[in-house]
C-alpha cells in the first residue's frame, strides 16, 4: 500500500504542526517517522517494499510529510519520481514569509548542529544557487516543478500563517482537499509543533545522542518531555537580528519568486514582508 498524500514542504512553515493535525483525522493515516525522504533518493524506485512498510494501515487517506521534497536544485529528480509511482497522490505545500522562514530554518541547522556557521557568514551570499536557506524559500521555482508533472488541482498551497491563526478553517479546506469528513474536530487541533520557545541549542555530545534516539524511534517521546530534556542539555538560542540591509538583500532575490507565487496560486499573502 502506498501514499495517496505527500506535505512537500516547506520546512519550517507549520509541516509539523500540519502532519499532527491530520493524524487526529480517524480516516487518514501518517507516517511515523514523519519524514520519509524516500523520493530524495536517485535508486527509490528500487526499494518499493521498504517504502510499503510505512503505510499498512488501510486508512482512506495515506500520507507522509517530508520538507527535504521542495528543495530544488539541492535535490533532484523528486517530482519525476512521485509521478511515476504515486501519480494520483495530492500534494500540500505550506509557505510563510521567506524571508522570516529562511533565518528560522538557520536557527534550527545551528540549534540541532547542523550547521555551526554564523549567521553573518551563512547569508554572505544570497544569489548562489544552493544557498540551503534562501533555496527552501524559492517557493515559485519548487512548484513550478511539480506543475509539470502533476495537475494544479492536485496541489494545495497553504499560508503557514492561516494555519497558525486560522486554524479551523484552514483544517477544513484540507480536509475538504483530501477528501474526507471536513467537520472533524480534535482536541490535537490546539496544539503548536516546534515553537520558537522550544529553540535550544544541543550540546556537541546530546546532539549525537539525539540523532541516534530519532532514528531509533525517539520521536515517539511525548514533546513535553522531549523538550524538558532539551532545555536541561542545551542553551537557548536567540533569532539572530536580521538588520535592515541584509533584509532588503533578502526581499530584493526572493521578491521575484512571490511574484510569481501571488500569479500562479491567486493568493495575497498579505502579512509577507515581500
Amino acid at each position: 500500500m502506498l501514499p495517496n498524500l505527500i506535505i512537500i514542504g516547506a520546512g519550517k512553515c507549520g509541516t509539523s504542526s500540519l502532519h499532527h493535525y491530520l493524524e487526529a483525522h480517524p480516516s487518514v493515516s501518517m507516517s511515523e517517522p514523519k519524514e520519509l525522504n524516500f523520493f530524495q533518493d536517485a535508486d527509490c524506485l528500487e526499494r518499493v517494499a521498504e517504502y510499503e512498510r510505512h503505510f499498512r494501515d488501510p486508512a482512506p487517506v495515506r500520507g507522509e510529510t517530508s520538507p527535504g521534497y521542495s528543495g530544488w536544485p539541492r535535490v533532484h529528480g523528486v517530482p519525476e519520481r512521485m509521478r511515476t509511482l504515486v501519480p494520483d497522490a495530492r500534494l500540500i505545500y505550506l509557505v510563510r514569509d521567506p524571508v522570516e522562514r529562511a533565518v528560522s530554518h538557520y536557527v534550527q541547522a545551528y540549534r540541532t548542529r547542523a550547521d555551526d556557521r554564523s549567521f553573518e557568514k551563512v547569508f554572505r551570499d544570497l544569489d548562489a544557487e544552493l544557498n540551503k536557506y534562501v533555496c527552501y524559500s524559492r517557493y515559485a521555482t519548487q512548484i513550478e516543478r511539480y506543475l509539470r508533472c502533476f495537475s494544479p488541482e492536485r496541489l494545495l498551497v497553504l499560508d503557514g500563517d492561516e494555519l497558525l491563526h486560522e486554524r479551523t478553517a484552514t483544517l477544513q479546506r484540507v480536509f475538504e482537499f483530501v477528501g474526507v469528513d471536513a467537520s472533524f474536530r480534535s482536541p490535537r487541533f490546539e496544539d503548536v509543533l516546534n515553537t520558537r520557545e522550544e529553540q535550544y541549542r544541543l550540546r556537541a555530545r546530546a546532539a549525537r545522542v539525539a540523532r541516534v534516539a530519532v532514528r531509533l524511534g525517539g520521536r515517539r517521546v511525548p514533546a513535553g518531555v522531549r523538550g524538558g530534556l532539551t532545555r536541561l542539555a542545551g542553551r537557548r538560542v536567540e533569532r539572530p537580528p536580521l538588520d535592515a540591509g541584509l533584509r532588503a538583500r533578502l526581499e530584493e532575490v526572493l521578491a521575484p519568486e512571490v511574484e510569481r507565487l501571488r500569479r500562479s496560486t491567486g493568493q495575497a499573502f498579505p502579512g509577507w514582508s515581500v
